[in-house]
């Protein structure tokens, strides 16, 4: 093998780039994300040549001149921009390629980005002189006194907060003639502002009301600014605690942020406040999420694949490899005058330009063998690689990228293979081994040389390791049938997961339309949506909104929506099935397809945007799957007010109860809504766990759920007992390996290696240690973190892991691979206890243990 070779991704000829656009604001100097539009050209002088031109033409829109300026020339050019809302996106492309970026609000400021080897990232921030700011600060003067309150998380519903007051003040506290004031105040958790003072709630002793009454001229009501948050039925009483729950609700002005409510008490008598308890430790940013998980699969079905969505299969990249055998004049890189030389050049030459406007990369590298000095060799392979590279450019067109590769070095045990390889005789073997090991590696030629067989044995090994070698990249013309794309779907998983094999559009049509296994189509959804948002204009394939709805389905039953996948495929204000055309009477595309609006309602339905859900909804009338999704809206709307008694309305009631037939028709809802508000039912944990069990093993929720349930056992849960022969170590199945490889690639190398060392070291005889004191909670969740990384993000700001639980057992990355292997140990136990049970038998004092 050669000592040394060039350092190369999984494909040498491009890369992955992510770019991070912001423009900056003149006044506070920061960065903020911004719409862009880009496209990727073959070229950067292809790029450049393009943005003298839009400067023009924007030039021309800016003045009057030309109001349509930009338009026309899309038009004329037939370039199709990409969208990035928010300036952030990938760009996978051939090295050499560039890529252009018009930001949507600055025009002027657009730029060109080349692609580069190893340039995974790229941060630009434009400079933005439009932007103002207003600003506008709220000072809290903060009083400590917490020790009469409980801090209760409150109920995060997306569009709106629940937040809990909770007070208890025991006998002293309070008074007759005293005046209990508490001001609510909602919290900005990302920056910790003030942002908004709800209504007061008021509690007074009856001779301090009378009195107030008497102060106003008997015109309470009117004349005092507190009396609109009076409460007359809680009356303070003197040597009486004072206790008091409610809920307040606040409508969030930015939904994707947490809002914590905490509340100030102040007790005062006739003339001065003598209490307060500073709003310190009544609120908390870690909230409930209810609903975040729940089971829409009785009201949603995937749209039928047809031929509508059906595309011709495109070529596919593929490469070749080939030879350059080129004679120099020893020693230098300049070549002799044969004919053979140019017959090499020529027959190479003729063999890329037959693949036209198909070849994409050209890639030279030169061979250096191991006689004489290995720099001198290296360096005389790289000079002679880039004479052949000369000698090809001007023949081939301008946007073919040819690349030098860094020589392949050879040693002097390369030889040695090589010449076991072509079946030298033993006596010759031993001959050229006892010089190698007893000689210097550059004194080695000088003795083989004046051996009889070295010119017909080792001269062409050597001759062979210094001819340059020549790969290229071409678009396949061959097109896939649909037996074919799936045999190839098979045998190719592994490369397209890792994204060193490509299908076309056409190829995924055939395996959405042949493969009939559920999971399988899964793990193909993920694949294909990458494939079709790597394209530009991608909205307009006949496949893209097939394949995104299915993605957005499939995001959906795991519990993290998205609503951007089916944005593009949305157009708020037009019927269903409305479908613009272009210049020509020609349909661009169709928008607002019944089944794909029912499935965004849903996404904004899962982020607690009721009322867009509401909107599209509205859409589709008169369907089933309309109608059931109601109920789901219906169900969150009313559901909780009924368990926090505030549901009075008897219309309300009706719609909750028709509501809740069909969304309690799912076990994986009660499962879900069990455990998501385990604290406000009297339901135990063990009631609960039946139903969370129910869940399938790949399915992250149920883990998560367990977290959750398990969370309240930290520190007292039962001994685990494995039985004999369970050595706690588990081999995800397949579906689970795929789904690591796709959304936790760090998490997947660290199980390989595991899976490795126990595959070739353990051999199943020995067993993890039982001396492990990481909870069970932890465990659960990091094995939803490993099914599905997203949900660490939810951990964070789970409210039913409270916050001293945190405190006492903190999640540290650190301990990551300890909960992990916990929860290999109680998966352990699990199968042993099922074992037990299948022959009979019960593990003694564990009948607890794992459910």
């Amino acid at each position: 093998m050669p000592v040394s070779a060039q350092d190369e991704d999984d494909d040498p000829d491009m890369e992955t780039v992510t770019f991070y656009l912001t423009l900056k604001d003149n006044r506070t100097g920061k960065g903020e994300p911004v719409s862009v539009e880009y496209i990727v050209l073959k070229s950067e002088k292809a790029a450049n040549t393009l943005k003298s031109k839009l400067n023009n033409v924007l030039s021309d829109e800016e003045t009057g001149k030309d109001v349509e300026a930009l338009t026309k020339l899309l038009k004329k050019e037939k370039i199709t921009f990409k969208k990035a809302n928010t300036g952030s996106f990938k760009v996978r492309g051939f090295i050499g390629d560039a890529v252009l970026v018009l930001p949507n609000r600055e025009r002027k400021l657009l730029d060109v980005f080349t692609i580069k080897k190893g340039r995974k990232e790229i941060r630009k921030m434009f400079v933005d002189t439009s932007v103002q700011h207003l600003k506008n600060v709220d000072i809290v003067k903060v009083i400590t006194d917490t020790s009469k309150f409980e801090k209760v998380p409150p109920i995060d519903l997306g569009d709106r907060v629940i937040f809990n007051i909770n007070i208890n003040l025991p006998a002293g506290y309070v008074k007759d003639d005293s005046r209990l004031i508490v001001q609510p105040v909602a919290i900005d958790c990302q920056t910790d502002d003030t942002v908004a003072y709800l209504n007061p709630i008021v509690f007074e002793g009856e001779r301090y009301h009378r009195l107030q009454d008497k102060r106003f001229a008997f015109d309470y009501k009117k004349n005092d600014s507190l009396s609109r948050g009076y409460d007359s039925v809680n009356v303070l009483r003197s040597q009486t605690n004072f206790v008091y729950k409610e809920s307040v609700t606040f409508r969030k002005p930015d939904v994707k942020k947490n809002y914590k409510g905490i509340y100030y008490t102040i007790l005062e008598d006739y003339h001065h406040p003598y209490w307060t308890n500073g709003g310190e430790g009544t609120g908390s940013c870690l909230a409930y999420k209810p609903f975040k998980f729940m089971d829409f699969s009785v009201a949603l079905k995937e749209q039928p694949i047809s031929e509508e969505f059906m595309e011709p299969a495109e070529e596919n990249y593929m490469r070749k490899n080939t030879k350059l055998s080129l004679k120099f004049k020893v020693g230098k890189d300049v070549l002799t005058n044969d004919s053979v030389n140019d017959l090499e050049r020529n027959k190479l030459i003729a063999e890329l330009r037959s693949y036209g406007s198909n070849l994409r990369v050209v890639n030279i590298q030169g061979g250096a063998s191991p006689d004489g000095m290995l720099s001198s060799n290296t360096e005389l392979a790289r000079k002679r690689s880039a004479m052949a590279i000369r000698m090809i450019r001007g023949y081939l067109p301008g946007d073919v990228h040819i690349n030098q590769k860094h020589p392949l070095v050879y040693t002097w045990e390369d030889v040695v293979a090589e010449l076991q390889r072509r079946g030298t005789s033993a006596e010759i073997m031993e001959m050229v081994n006892n010089t190698i090991s007893g000689t210097k590696p550059e004194q080695v030629n000088i003795k083989l040389r004046n051996m009889p067989f070295y010119e017909k044995e080792i001269l062409p090994v050597l001759e062979n390791q210094r001819i340059m070698t020549v790969d290229y990249r071409y678009e396949l013309q061959h097109i896939m049938n649909a037996e074919e794309a799936v045999d190839a779907y098979y045998a190719k998983k592994r490369e397209l997961l890792a994204g060193k094999e490509r299908f076309s559009n056409g190829d995924y049509y055939n395996l959405f339309a042949t493969i009939a296994d559920s999971t399988e189509l899964d793990t193909v959804t993920m694949l294909a949506y990458k494939h079709i948002i790597s394209q530009q204009a991608y909205e307009r394939t006949k496949l893209a909104p097939y394949v995104c709805n299915r993605m957005a389905l499939l995001k959906i039953r795991s519990g993290t929506p998205d609503v951007e996948i089916l944005k593009p495929f949305i157009y708020f204000g037009k019927k269903a099935g409305y479908s613009p055309t272009d210049m020509n009477g020609e349909a661009i595309m169709v928008y607002n397809r019944p089944e794909i609006v029912l499935t965004q309602a849903v996404n904004y339905f899962q982020m607690q945007k009721l009322d867009t859900a509401m909107y599209l909804l509205n859409m589709v009338p008169g369907r089933a799957e309309t109608k059931v999704i109601r109920h789901f809206l219906n169900f969150q709307m009313y559901y909780l007010k009924d368990m926090l008694g505030q549901l009075e309305n008897p219309e309300q009631r009706r719609l909750l109860k028709e509501a809740e037939a069909y969304v309690m028709e799912s076990d994986e809802n009660k499962a879900i809504l069990y455990t998501e508000l385990r604290k406000y039912s009297s339901r135990s944990r063990e009631e609960i766990e039946r139903y969370v069990d129910m869940l399938g093993d790949d399915n992250p929720k149920k883990w998560y759920l367990k977290g959750i349930l398990w969370s309240d056992e930290a520190g007292t849960e039962p001994a685990l007992q494995l039985g004999l022969g369970n050595d706690g170590f588990r081999i995800l199945t397949e579906e689970e390996e795929n789904a690591m490889m796709i959304h936790d690639q760090i998490g997947y190398k660290v199980y390989e290696k595991a899976k490795e060392k126990y595959l070739n070291e353990h051999n199943g005889d020995t067993s993890l240690t039982t001396d492990n004191d990481a909870p069970h909670f932890l465990a659960y969740f990091q094995h939803s973190f490993d099914l599905e990384p997203s949900y660490k993000r939810l951990y964070f700001n789970e409210g039913n892991i409270d916050e001293k639980m945190r405190e006492r057992h903190p999640y540290r990355k650190k301990d990551i691979q300890k909960y992990r292997d916990k929860f290999r140990l109680i998966m352990a136990a699990r199968d042993a206890n099922a074992e037990h049970s299948d022959t009979g038998m019960e593990t003694a004092g564990n009948e607890n243990a794992v459910r």
